[in-house]
Formats: C-alpha cells, structure tokens, sequence
C-alpha cells in the first residue's frame, strides 16, 4: 500500500502534461473501461486481522442531467476480504469476490478548461460469486471454498459508496478519469450478522463519448 500510493500521487500531478486536455462537450454520454486497486477489511476487525490488497474492473456508463450533474453506474468485479495478522502463527486470508453495480449520484465543480473535478455518491449493490478461506503455515496453504465448510455468506452485498475524482478530456474527447472512492457496507457478509465490509479504492479508467 505504501508503494502505491505515492505511485499514484505522480499520476495525478503528471496526468495533465501527459495526457492534453480540452473541454468536453455538454451533455456528452460516455461509457468507461476502468483498472481498480482496493484496500479492503471488515468492520470489526481487530490485531488478529489487516487490510488486503485486490485488484479488479470493470465497465461504467455516464449520463448527464446538467453541465454539472450526472449519473455514474456499471458493471464492476470488485474483490474483498482481509488478511489475518502477522501476530498470528498462520497466514491466509477471507477472500470475496462479487459482481458490483453502483447508481452515483455525479456532481460536477464548474471550472474553466478540461479539468473537471467531480463528487460521487451512491448506493452500489454487489452480488457474491466466490468466497474463500486460504490457511497456510510452514510453506503449506489451504485453500477451500466458503460453501465447502459451511460458512453462512450472503450472496447480495449492500454499501454506500461516495468519493471525488477528476476527468481530463483530450481533443477528441476520450477522457483519462481518476477516482477515490470509500465503500462501507451496509449489510453483513455472513447470515447471521456481524462483520461488514469496508472498502477503500483507488480507480483509474478512460472514458469514450457516445452521445
């Protein structure tokens, strides 16, 4: 996490002389690819546990009400879980993997140029496609399905998700689009309640008008 971060601190101071912007045009629809990387835990996680690094993506579509509002949703594969502490005497994890959609509520800071920074926020509903538990000491990992042992995890997923981010337009109006977005769950991953998610995540994608 440490190395990521700065690495994307200096995307971002460097995105605008890289990638040259101009403004968008109004009311322009877009649908975007997008590369994520997400800190993620639980809600009562403790020094037996620590935050996991996942990867994921997906697809997103954007439609305009206004110059400065819109409404961001997709299609994400968006991953979970955490990691168990170090002051334990085995290493694994609880890993999920789920099938995201968000409906974000876009709302523009009116600025001069192609630099347009924006606020989102939205419910994102998230249906569970795997689950696992991996344990490994000495050299030795195991790894089973949650379904295989029984452990009680629901397959829809609910989080509000809200965060900020920038769009920079070229010419021809494909967009470079930075996001940070915070994701606590509202809903528990097991059935019998407890333990939400907690979702941290940093998304880069590029963004084509179609309309």
């Amino acid at each position: 996490m440490h190395r990521i971060l700065p690495s994307a601190v200096l995307l971002f101071c460097i995105a605008p002389l890289l990638f040259p912007i101009a403004p968008l045009p109004v009311l322009a629809q877009e649908v975007g690819m997008h590369f994520t990387v997400a800190r993620t835990n639980l809600s009562e996680s403790d020094d037996e546990t620590d935050p996991a690094i996942r990867i994921g993506g997906g697809v997103s579509f954007d439609f305009p009400f206004t110059d400065n509002a819109g409404f961001r949703t997709g299609i994400f594969y968006a991953r979970k879980g955490m990691l168990l502490g170090d002051e334990l005497p085995v290493s694994g994890g609880t890993y999920f993997d789920y099938i995201e959609v968000p409906a974000l509520l876009r709302i523009g800071i009116p600025v001069e140029g192609g630099a347009r920074p924006y606020f989102l926020l939205g419910p994102a509903i998230a249906i569970n496609v795997g689950c696992s538990i991996e344990v490994g000491t000495g050299g030795t990992s195991i790894s089973r399905s949650c379904d295989d042992i029984d452990v009680p995890t629901r397959r829809l997923d609910l989080g509000l998700m809200g965060g900020a981010g920038i769009a920079l337009t070229s010419q021809g109006g494909v967009s470079l689009k930075l996001d940070a977005l915070y994701n606590p769950g509202l809903r528990a991953v097991a059935d019998d309640g407890g333990e939400k998610h907690r979702v941290i995540t940093g998304q880069v994608g590029i963004a084509f008008p179609i309309g």
